[in-house]
């Protein structure tokens, strides 16, 4: 029996990737993007245990009108 098993990390961006913003506030620069101390160690570690990595996002601020999908795309390629 082939051992075809793929393993996959579902990382969430808020809290985990970049730093939480206060309560009812929302990242909408680039510039208010901030990582968090250890992350790139993390995936470094999960990719080199041949993990697939998966990036999860709730953005409740582009729903809210607060953050426009352009804006969130032009800062969701540094993660």
């Amino acid at each position: 029996m082939l051992n075809n098993k793929i393993k996959i990390a579902f990382i969430d961006r808020n809290i985990v990737i970049n730093k939480n913003s206060k309560p009812h506030e929302y990242i909408t620069k680039l510039n208010d993007f901030k990582f968090n101390k250890g992350i790139f160690e993390l995936l470094v570690m999960l990719i080199q245990k041949r993990y697939k990595i998966t990036i999860i996002t709730n953005k409740r601020g582009i729903a809210r009108g607060i953050l426009t999908g352009k804006n969130f795309k032009l800062y969701m390629p540094l993660c």
